[in-house]
């Protein structure tokens, strides 16, 4: 799982996301919503072309940010 995650440093620290073990899957899940996908594979190809543009990058760290700051429901 979250395979991909370990290339997005920059974009989790621009969006105040410190990875954890512990949050991984929590991370993970925010990234799966925001891209409309499910495996790591089609997850990974969905960020990266959101990464290439500034403004569609801009749009991504801004959604992971919202999401990463709403309280997780148990």
């Amino acid at each position: 799982m979250s395979c991909y995650l370990r290339h997005l440093d920059d974009v989790l620290l621009a969006a105040g996301v410190r990875l954890t073990r512990e949050n991984r899957h929590r991370v993970h899940s925010i990234i799966q919503e925001i891209t409309g996908q499910e495996g790591c594979p089609q997850v990974w190809k969905a960020v990266k072309l959101r990464l290439l543009r500034s403004d569609t990058w801009e749009e991504f760290v801004g959604e992971l940010r919202q999401r990463w700051r709403e309280p997780v429901a148990n």
